[in-house]
């Protein structure tokens, strides 16, 4: 428990190094992030500032979307680490804290976050702009594939349930593994 505000703040500075590194190479030198802005245009916890207006919808997405993505190549890394059969108690709590913090802390949060919000055709953009993941990414797409944006919402809910269903199966399988060896052993 006590390792969780130390293993969040891993999962948020990675969660925006990740984006900040695909603005730098979508053609953005000036993309950098902030923990925390608190401005009177604009307030929020880890931000990625980057220059949207020189970017298009397509790299857009892709900046948008490399957040989430770097924390799920944690989340499956984590889960990687622990199907290890060499164990280390204090190693599988902290990897199993970092599991669940990128599966709920990001990705459903990112989902629910844009659930809550309502999807622009196209998003306000400039220099500095800093956007709600989920709604960026599927703005964005759609406006670079020309799809409409509640379909680009459908596939990308779809994708994100699927990613939640393979997680889960393969934690449950691990699971039932561990089980099966501990009586084994016993």
């Amino acid at each position: 428990m006590l390792a969780l505000p130390l293993l969040a703040a891993v999962m948020i500075v990675w969660h925006e190094c990740a984006h900040t590194v695909a603005a730098w190479l979508a053609g953005d030198p000036s993309a950098r992030f902030v923990l925390v802005l608190d401005t009177p245009r604009q307030q929020c916890v880890g931000c990625n500032l980057y220059d949207s207006a020189a970017l298009d919808p397509a790299r857009n997405a892709v900046v948008n979307l490399a957040g989430v993505l770097g924390t799920q190549l944690l989340a499956w890394g984590s889960l990687l680490l622990l199907a290890r059969r060499r164990r280390v108690a204090v190693v599988e709590v902290l990897l199993s804290d970092l599991l669940a913090l990128t599966v709920v802390g990001d990705l459903v949060f990112q989902t629910v976050q844009g659930f809550g919000s309502r999807i622009p055709a196209s998003e306000p953009l400039g220099r500095s702009t800093s956007y709600v993941d989920a709604t960026a990414v599927v703005s964005f797409t759609a406006q670079a594939t020309g799809v409409s944006v509640a379909v680009v919402a459908a596939v990308a809910t779809a994708v994100v349930v699927l990613d939640l269903l393979v997680l889960g199966a393969v934690l449950v399988r691990l699971v039932r593994r561990r089980t099966s060896a501990a009586r084994s052993a016993a």
